[in-house]
């Protein structure tokens, strides 16, 4: 049996890691590394990234487009092709368990689950420098009926949850608004929301209920809903 090739690898600056492993391990023999790597995947969250001559491939979770004049290559959310320089892998395909709850979303609902759900609406958001139409919108919602807010922004509850599936369960309705919207960029908002069978007030990508192809070209494709 013929030994995988060896690829050295480091992350850094805040790069999205999510399936890429699992995904190279399956060709590869993977070496994470910061001692010379082959590949340096990385993102905005800081600039260790140019310390290496390896292939660079930016690799973010945030609005940020790939600059093709610094990286490689790139993963990310736009609808766009560039040879084979780009791939199109929205953040929420690497949350593949919460992916695969969201496909079998509307089984096992019994009348306890509906009871279950003892709490109007649910928030959980750390990052309070995002669009202000998610303020406005939990401001304006917030003089209709109480919402239980379990992250750091906003937080009401005394504490931060430390379990976002079952917390997002317990509401009829999540907040569930991306920090920015732009075509095609979808986070793990939406479906993890889908997830713990709430329902999504979702504000964002404009795009998301159309078919989704994550090989960034057109053609048939699986719808995201």
């Amino acid at each position: 049996m013929s030994q995988k090739p060896i690829k050295k690898i480091h992350f850094c600056d805040g790069a999205v890691k999510g399936k890429i492993l699992k995904i190279l391990q399956e060709h590869y023999e993977i070496i994470l590394t910061d001692k010379d790597p082959d590949y340096i995947f990385y993102s905005v969250m800081g600039e260790e990234h140019i310390n290496y001559d390896g292939i660079r491939i930016f690799s973010c979770g945030e609005n940020v487009r790939a600059d093709f004049n610094f990286c490689d290559y790139a993963l990310g959310y736009d609808y766009m092709h560039f040879e084979d320089r780009y791939l199109r892998y929205p953040l929420y395909l690497h949350y593949q368990n919460d992916t695969q709850k969201t496909a079998n979303k509307h089984l096992h609902i019994s009348p306890q689950t509906l009871k279950d759900k003892t709490r109007f609406c649910t928030f959980v958001v750390s990052n309070g420098k995002a669009d202000e139409q998610r303020t406005h919108f939990f401001d304006m919602l917030e003089q209709y009926s109480h919402i239980d807010s379990g992250g750091r922004y906003k937080n009401n509850i005394g504490k931060c949850v430390d379990d976002k599936d079952a917390f997002l369960k317990e509401g009829k309705f999540n907040i569930a608004f991306e920090n920015s919207s732009t075509n095609g960029y979808t986070t793990e908002k939406l479906i993890q929301a889908f997830a713990a069978q709430t329902i999504p007030i979702y504000w964002g990508d404009e795009r998301v209920t159309m078919p989704l192809d994550s090989s960034g070209g057109g053609g048939k494709s699986k719808s995201f809903c």
